[in-house]
């Protein structure tokens, strides 16, 4: 199985650095698949954010149906990208 102390010590680096540097990638990739995830939206309505989205919906210019659902799960979307973010800003300002 592999554990923190057999990659450290086979990268011959601390195993408090190796750790940081496990989770900023995996902070990072996590951001990445939501922003993938997202694009299909923007394709989709033609649109760049869910202010946008929303903006169409309440105008009668896109079906309500599925759109409100999608506004929603783009917004979540966004706010846990953000919430992603503050999270590496956090590590940044610990380093």
């Amino acid at each position: 199985m592999l554990d923190l102390k057999t990659v450290a010590e086979r990268l011959a680096r601390p195993e408090s650095e190796v750790m940081q540097e496990s989770l900023r990638a995996y902070l990072l990739r996590e951001i990445g698949l939501i922003e993938s995830a997202l694009q299909r939206y923007r394709e989709r309505y033609n649109v760049f954010a869910p202010s946008e989205l929303r903006s169409l919906i309440e105008a009668g210019n896109v079906a309500g149906h599925p759109a409100w659902e999608d506004y929603l799960e783009w917004q979540n979307g966004v706010d846990a990208i953000a919430d992603l973010h503050s999270l590496l800003l956090l590590e940044a300002s610990n380093a």
